[in-house]
C-alpha cells in the first residue's frame, strides 16, 4: 500500500528524499524522513527492474519518474544504461530543494551569532502559506494519514545540523538564542541574560529605574540638561552599568519584588531583584566579579549581593510574591508624644483599609485594599518625634499607616491618636518573600 501511493504522488509531484518520507513521517521511529524517502524509491526502483522481463515499458515507465520526479540516482543510472536520456530533477515541489541544504543552513545560523557566546538554542521554522497550502494540497489529494507538516521537519533537522556543528545544546523551554529558519531567511533572536540578587539603597533621593523627564517624556531638554531623565541615577543605572559593560549587552531592565518610594531606603537583606540584560554578547561572566564593581562603583549609593543566574519565569515569580515587610519609621505628632500613645500604636495591629494614596492616584487605579499589621514596636521618642518598627505584609503603604490620608488609610497613627501624624523618615529593614 504504501509503494503504490508513493507511486502515485511521485508520478504527479517532483520531490526531495526528505519530502516524500515526510508524507509517512509517522511510520517507523529511529528513521530520518530523508532515510524514509530514500528506501521508498528505492524499493520502487528494484520493484520496476524485477519486472523489466515481465513489463520493459512499464519498468521504465515507473524509473523515469523516479529519476526526473525523485532525483534518484539509481534510477538515472539504470536509465543511461539502458541509452536512454533521463530529464533532469529541478527542485521539489514543496521544499525547493531546501531540505537538501541543512548543513549549509546550519553554517549560516552559527555565522550569524558569531559574535555571541551561548550555551544552549532552539530552532523555530517559518514558512509561507503557498508552501502550506501545496502540502494541503498534498495531504488532502492521496489522503495522507501518516504524514509529518514541513515546519517540524525544518526545526529538527536544521536543529540537528546546528547541534552536531557547534557542540551546544538544544533547549525547549529556555534558550539562550533561537533561530527562526525560513525558506528563504534566518532570524535570530536573542533571548535575555537574567541574574537575580538583592539590593540595598543606602542613599535617599534615587528612584528604583530610570524615570523620564516629566518636561520632554524622555527625548531631553533644558530642563533635565539634556539627559532625558528626572533624576541623574536610579538603582538599575547603578547596578546595570557594570552588568552591561561585562556581558557586552545593549540595554537591562530592573525587576524588583515591589519597590521603594524615592526617599526611602532599603536596608537590611535588601530588596530581591532580577537584572534583565538584552542581547548580551557574553553569558558566562563571573559573579563575584560584577557584585564587587557595583558596590565599588556605586559609591555607597547602593550595594547587591547574592548575585546568582535566573531565567524569565522566575521574573513573574518575584513579581507575584507579596510576602512580608519590616519597616523603620520616624513620625511627628502635631503635639508632644505622650505614655498612653505608645501603647495605642503598639496596639495597631490587624486588619488595615487602604483607599488608593491620593499621592499615586495619577497613576494608579483608585481601589481599596486589605493589607495585615503584624507588629509595631516604639523603638524612641523625643518630644513630638518617634522611631517605630513596622512588620506588616508587603503592599501596606507605610506612609499613609501613619497619615491617615484623610481617613483614606483606616486605622491609622493619625486615627488612633487624635492628632495628626506625618512620616518623616522611612527605611524598608527586611523583605521576606515566600519560598525563599
Amino acid at each position: 500500500m504504501i509503494l503504490k501511493l508513493a507511486e502515485a504522488i511521485l508520478r504527479e509531484y517532483p520531490l526531495c528524499d526528505s519530502c516524500l518520507g515526510r508524507q509517512f513521517g509517522n511510520l517507523l521511529t529511529g528513521l530520518s524522513n530523508s532515510e524514509r524517502g530514500h528506501a521508498i524509491k528505492l524499493s520502487l526502483a528494484m520493484e520496476a527492474h524485477s519486472r523489466m522481463d515481465e513489463d520493459p515499458e512499464e519498468a521504465i515507465e515507473i524509473l523515469s519518474f523516479l529519476a526526473y520526479n525523485g532525483a534518484h540516482i539509481p534510477a538515472v543510472e539504470s536509465l543511461q544504461k539502458m541509452g536512454i536520456e533521463v530529464r533532469p530533477f529541478e527542485k521539489c515541489f514543496l521544499c525547493n530543494n531546501f531540505l537538501s541544504r541543512t548543513r549549509e543552513i546550519a553554517k549560516k545560523c552559527l555565522n550569524r551569532v558569531k559574535d555571541y557566546e551561548f550555551h544552549t538554542f532552539l530552532v523555530g521554522a517559518k514558512v509561507t502559506e503557498e508552501v502550506l497550502n501545496k502540502e494541503e494540497e498534498l495531504s488532502r489529494k492521496f489522503s495522507l494519514k501518516f504524514s509529518e507538516s514541513i515546519k517540524s521537519e525544518i526545526s529538527r533537522e536544521i536543529g540537528k545540523e546546528i547541534e552536531r556543528i557547534s557542540g551546544k545544546g538544544i533547549d525547549r523551554e529556555n534558550p539562550d538564542i533561537v533561530f527562526i529558519v525560513g525558506l528563504s531567511d534566518i532570524e535570530v533572536q536573542i533571548n535575555p541574560l537574567y541574574i537575580y540578587g538583592r539590593y540595598r539603597k543606602l542613599k535617599r533621593g534615587i528612584p528604583q529605574t530610570r524615570w523620564p523627564c516629566s518636561n520632554c517624556k524622555g527625548r531631553g531638554c533644558e530642563l533635565c540638561g539634556w539627559t532625558g531623565k528626572q533624576y541623574p541615577e536610579s538603582v538599575e543605572e547603578l547596578i546595570g552599568k557594570p552588568a552591561l559593560e561585562m556581558t557586552k549587552g545593549k540595554e537591562v531592565k530592573l525587576h524588583g519584588a515591589g519597590r521603594e518610594d524615592i526617599d526611602v531606603r532599603t536596608l537590611g537583606s535588601g530588596r530581591p531583584f532580577i537584572l534583565e540584560i538584552k542581547k548580551p554578547k557574553l553569558r558566562k561572566i563571573n559573579l563575584g566579579e560584577l557584585e564587587k564593581r557595583i558596590n565599588s562603583e556605586s559609591k555607597g549609593k547602593v550595594e547587591v549581593l547574592g548575585l546568582r543566574f535566573s531565567s524569565k519565569s522566575e521574573v513573574k515569580k518575584i513579581k507575584e510574591k507579596r510576602g512580608r515587610k519590616r519597616y523603620r519609621v520616624v513620625f511627628k505628632l502635631d503635639r508632644e508624644i505622650k505614655e498612653e500613645d505608645l501603647e495605642k500604636l503598639e496596639n495597631l495591629k490587624g486588619r488595615i483599609l487602604q483607599r488608593t494614596p491620593t499621592r499615586v492616584l495619577h497613576r494608579r487605579a483608585d481601589k481599596f485594599r486589605e493589607r495585615e499589621v503584624y507588629e509595631i514596636v516604639i523603638k524612641e521618642v523625643k518630644g513630638n518625634v518617634g522611631e517605630a518598627e513596622i512588620y506588616c505584609e508587603g503592599g501596606l503603604y507605610v506612609k499613609e499607616l501613619v497619615s491617615g490620608d484623610n481617613g483614606r488609610t483606616t486605622p491609622s497613627f493619625t486615627e488612633v491618636l487624635g492628632s495628626k501624624a506625618e512620616c518623616l523618615e522611612l527605611d524598608v529593614l527586611d523583605i521576606e518573600l515566600e519560598g525563599e
